[in-house]
């Protein structure tokens, strides 16, 4: 179950590393920077209980 999991983190890793290079291209890296953050954001807070 380990394996799985080390799997599964470095292939979001790697697609979070080409979007993030695709972003900057297309944007600019102060918003790159923003939504790299706000996304950070997201994932850092729990669910809504409901």
């Amino acid at each position: 179950m380990t394996a799985l999991f080390a799997l599964a983190t470095s292939l979001l890793w790697g697609l979070a590393d080409f979007g993030g290079g695709l972003l900057n291209q297309r944007t600019g890296c102060a918003r790159c920077a923003a939504a790299g953050a706000g996304l950070a954001l997201a994932g850092s807070l729990p669910p809504a209980a409901g």
